[in-house]
C-alpha cells in the first residue's frame, strides 16, 4: 500500500472483485486524511460491462450529496468508511411453479385443499385452491384475472384463523453468502380485514408484515433483499399475520427468488477535527491586555492560531470583557437646602460625578448623580365649562373661586399651589326620551341649539340624524369657547312579530284540520276571513293568511297552504289458495313514498306467505291511509318429491332430474339448468317420472366441475296453481 502527503494524508485503497457478475468496481479516490471537514470527490471505475439496470449504492449515506451515483461528493463530519456497491439481478427464478400455471404442484401449504360447501369450493376457513378467478371457488369472492401477463392461474386462500399456518412453502437450493431478491404479488378477494403477509426462512421472519390493500382485484407487490449467509438450502414460507375469521381472504401469484450479483469497494476519510480552544480575559475600562501580539482594550473575541507539526492548526479563542462600575442615581432637595456631592456642598441643580477607589481588582467606581430642586409655591388659572368639575382643595369643585392645595413630598418639602377657577356658561342638547320603531321605519334625532357645532357618535356634523338601526346615539355640541355638552338617546328597532306555521299541510278527505299559529309578542290576530282567534278550523283546501300586531304596532304576515290529499289505492287481489309448503308473494306496492304496516308486523311493500290465513295491510301515502286484506288457504298439490343437490355424470348417479310422485300429471311443466354465467345448459318440458334428466353435457361438451342453478316451473291439474321452485346443484366428476 502506497502512502504520500499533500495538504492531507492520502492512503491507497483495496479493490474487491465479483467475478460471477462479469464486472468489477474500484474506488479510485485514495484513503484521505483531513484536518477539518471539507468536500472530497469520490471517483470510481469499473472493469467489464455493467448492465443498464444496475443499482448504485454508497453506504453509509451520511455526508453524501447523492448516495446512488458512481461519483458523489462526500463531506463527513467525522472519520467514515464509505462502501461502494453495484448490484444487478440475474434472470433465473429459483421458485418452481411460482405463477401456478402448473396447478397445485411444487409447493406445500398449511391450508387444506377446498372441498366445497354452501359458499362454494372454499366455504371453510383455512382452505385453498388454484383457479383462474376467486369467484369460481367462493360465492362472496370477486371475479379477478391473475397477475401473470401470459397466464391464467393463481393461488386463492380462505385464510386460516389458526396461528402459524403457512399460506405457501417451498425449499430452494441457494449459494452461501449471496444476495437474493424475493418477490410476490397479492390481492384481496373481499374488501374487509385484508391479509398481512410476511415471509419466513427456516421459521424465522425475514421481512416486516405488509397489509395489502382492501381494494379487491388490485395486485400489490411485496419484495425485499435477503442474504443466504451460510445456507445452501432455504425453506421459504409465506405467512399471514391477520387471524380474523371474517374477511382476511386473498390471492397470491408470481412468486420469485432472483439471485443478485454485486461488486463493491470502499474508501476511508479520516477527520482530525481539532476544535478551537476557548479562553477568557477581563480588564478594567480604559486598560489594555496583550492578545495575539496586540494590545487590546475593546471587548470582543480574538483568535490566536498555533501551527502544529502535521499541518493542522489549533485556534485559541479569547473572549475579552471590560469591567465597569459606573452607577447613575437621582437626588432631589428642597430649594435652599444643600447636599455633599463631587467633594463639595451643592445647592444648584445639575450632574455631579464622584469616583470611589475599589479594593478587589483596582477598577474605580463612578457614581453620577442628577440633582434637582423642589420649589415651594405655585400659582395657576383654570377655566372649566359650566357643569364640569375639577378636583381642587381635596374635593370636586364646580363653582368659580380660588382654591389652595398643599402638596407634601417624601423628602419633606411642601409645595402650595393656588388655583383661580373660572366657569364658562353653556346649554346641553336634549334629544328627548328613548324611542322604539318597527323594522323598515326610521326616526329623526334633532337639536336646534344656536351658536354651537354638532358631532354625532357616527362622526356626522349636522344638527339632525336619521336612525333606522338599534343603538345608543350620542350628540356632542361644542360652543365657540370650546365647551362641550352631550346627550344620549337609545333607539330600539323592534322585530316584526314572528309567525310560525308548520310546513304546508295535506289533510285526508273527510278530516277537519285545525290551523294554529305560534307567534311572539303578539297582541291581536286577523285571518283573511276576518276571524281574530289564534287558530281556525277548516275542511277545505286553500291558502290561509294571517296578520298579527304586537304592542308597539309592528305587524307580521304569513300564510299556510292546505291541500286535500287522496286515499292510497290498494288491491291485494281475491282470496286464493297455495300448495302446502309452497310460497306466495302478496304485493301492496304502488304510488310514491308509501309506508306499509302488515298484520304480521312487517313493513315492506310485499310479504312472502307460506301458511294459510288472513293477511291485512294498512298503506299510508302523504299522511292518508287505506287498508285491504286477503285470505290464503292451503291445498295438497305438490307432486315433486325432491331434487338432489349434486350428481356425478360419470358415477353412480349420472343424471339430474326432479323425483316426481307416481300418478302426478301436469297441465304445464318446464325444467331449466343454467351455469354461473347465466347461460342455459339444459331444458326439459317432459314431466314423466322416468325422464333421464341432464347428463352434464351441453352443446356436445362435458361441462366443468362447478355450481349450477336450476329452475322448475309447473302447474298441477289438481288446482292449476302456478308453482316456481329454484335451487343449486354441484356437478362432480
Amino acid at each position: 500500500m502506497k502512502k504520500f502527503f499533500l495538504f492531507s494524508l492520502l492512503i491507497g485503497l483495496s479493490i474487491q472483485l465479483s467475478a460471477q457478475c462479469g464486472y468489477t468496481v474500484a474506488v479510485t479516490t485514495p484513503d484521505t486524511f483531513l484536518c477539518n471537514p471539507s468536500p472530497v470527490q469520490l471517483n470510481t471505475t469499473a472493469t467489464g460491462a455493467i448492465p443498464t439496470n444496475a443499482v448504485y449504492q454508497w453506504t453509509p449515506t451520511t455526508g453524501l450529496n447523492n448516495p446512488n451515483i458512481p461519483n458523489p461528493i462526500a463531506t463527513p463530519n467525522s472519520t467514515t468508511t464509505y462502501t461502494y456497491t453495484v448490484s444487478t439481478a440475474t434472470t433465473t427464478n429459483l421458485i418452481t411453479n411460482g405463477d401456478f400455471e402448473a396447478g397445485g404442484t411444487g409447493f406445500t401449504t398449511g391450508h387444506a385443499l377446498g372441498t366445497g360447501g354452501s359458499f362454494g369450493l372454499l366455504s371453510l376457513n383455512g382452505t385453498y385452491a388454484v383457479t383462474t378467478s376467486p369467484s369460481l371457488v367462493h360465492n362472496n369472492f370477486v371475479f379477478c384475472n391473475d397477475h401473470t401477463p401470459t397466464g391464467t392461474n393463481m393461488l386463492v386462500l380462505n385464510c386460516s384463523s389458526a396461528p402459524n399456518t403457512s399460506a405457501w412453502c417451498q425449499t430452494v437450493t441457494v449459494l452461501p453468502n449471496t444476495n437474493y431478491t424475493f418477490s410476490m404479488w397479492a390481492m384481496s378477494t373481499v374488501s374487509s380485514s385484508p391479509a398481512q403477509f410476511f415471509v419466513t426462512v427456516g421459521g424465522t421472519s425475514v421481512n416486516s408484515p405488509t397489509t395489502i390493500t382492501s381494494a379487491t382485484c388490485q395486485w400489490q407487490e411485496i419484495t425485499f433483499t435477503w442474504n443466504s449467509g451460510s445456507l445452501t438450502s432455504a425453506d421459504f414460507c409465506i405467512m399471514n399475520q391477520n387471524l380474523a375469521e371474517s374477511g382476511n381472504d386473498a390471492a397470491i401469484d408470481d412468486i420469485s427468488l432472483i439471485e443478485l450479483c454485486s461488486a463493491s469497494d470502499d474508501v476511508t476519510i479520516t477527520i482530525n477535527n481539532i476544535p478551537a480552544t476557548p479562553l477568557s480575559a477581563s480588564v478594567c475600562v480604559g486598560d489594555s491586555i496583550l492578545i495575539s501580539g496586540v494590545w487590546q482594550k475593546n471587548a470582543g473575541f480574538y483568535n490566536t492560531i498555533l501551527t502544529a507539526a502535521n499541518g493542522c492548526d489549533s485556534v485559541l479563542t479569547t473572549e475579552l470583557t471590560l469591567t465597569s462600575y459606573t452607577t447613575n442615581q437621582n437626588q432631589a432637595i428642597c430649594d435652599g437646602d444643600s447636599i455633599f456631592l463631587q467633594n463639595a456642598w451643592q445647592t444648584q441643580a445639575g450632574f455631579y460625578r464622584d469616583t470611589l477607589q475599589a479594593l478587589a481588582d483596582g477598577c474605580d467606581s463612578i457614581i453620577v448623580t442628577e440633582l434637582t430642586l423642589i420649589n415651594f409655591f405655585g400659582f395657576d388659572d383654570l377655566t372649566i365649562c359650566d357643569g364640569d368639575s375639577v378636583f381642587l382643595q381635596n374635593a370636586w369643585q364646580t363653582q368659580a373661586g380660588s382654591y389652595l392645595d398643599t402638596l407634601t413630598f417624601v423628602n419633606g418639602c411642601d409645595s402650595i399651589v393656588t388655583v383661580q377657577l373660572s366657569l364658562i356658561a353653556g346649554t346641553p342638547p336634549d334629544l328627548g326620551n328613548d324611542v322604539s320603531i318597527c323594522q323598515g321605519d326610521s326616526v329623526i334625532l334633532i337639536s336646534n341649539l344656536p351658536n354651537v357645532s354638532f358631532e354625532w357618535s357616527d362622526g356626522s356634523t349636522a344638527n339632525n340624524l336619521t336612525v333606522n338601526t338599534t343603538g345608543n346615539y350620542t350628540l356632542t355640541t361644542t360652543s365657540n369657547n370650546g365647551c362641550q355638552r352631550s346627550d344620549m338617546v337609545t333607539v330600539t328597532v323592534m322585530d316584526f312579530p314572528v309567525i310560525s306555521f308548520s310546513n304546508d299541510t295535506v289533510f285526508c278527505p273527510g278530516d277537519l284540520l285545525e290551523i294554529t299559529a305560534s307567534t311572539t309578542n303578539t297582541v291581536t290576530y286577523e285571518w283573511q276571513d276576518g276571524s281574530t282567534d289564534s287558530s281556525i278550523s277548516t275542511s277545505f283546501s286553500g291558502t290561509f293568511y294571517l296578520t298579527v300586531t304586537d304592542a308597539t304596532g309592528c305587524q307580521g304576515n304569513d300564510s299556510i297552504t292546505i291541500t286535500e290529499g287522496q286515499l292510497p289505492i290498494i288491491n291485494l287481489g281475491t282470496d286464493t289458495a297455495i300448495c302446502v309448503s309452497d310460497e306466495i308473494i302478496i304485493n301492496a306496492s304502488g304510488g310514491n313514498n308509501r309506508s306499509y304496516q302488515w298484520s304480521d308486523g312487517s313493513s315492506n311493500a310485499t310479504i312472502n306467505v307460506t301458511n294459510a290465513g288472513t293477511y291485512a295491510v294498512t298503506v299510508t301515502e302523504e299522511n292518508c291511509s287505506s287498508s285491504d286484506e286477503i285470505t290464503i288457504s292451503e291445498i295438497a298439490c305438490d307432486c315433486i318429491v325432491a331434487l338432489p343437490n349434486a350428481f356425478t355424470p360419470n358415477g353412480n348417479n349420472p343424471h339430474f332430474f326432479p323425483i316426481i310422485e307416481e300418478g302426478c300429471t301436469f297441465s304445464s311443466f318446464k325444467f331449466l339448468i343454467f351455469n354461473r354465467w347465466g347461460q342455459q345448459v339444459y331444458e326439459s318440458t317432459s314431466a314423466t317420472p322416468n325422464d333421464t334428466g341432464w347428463d352434464g353435457i351441453a352443446n356436445g361438451k362435458d361441462q366443468p366441475v362447478d355450481t349450477y342453478i336450476w329452475v322448475l316451473e309447473y302447474k298441477s291439474i289438481v288446482d292449476d296453481a302456478a308453482i316456481i321452485r329454484k335451487g343449486d346443484l354441484l356437478l362432480v366428476r
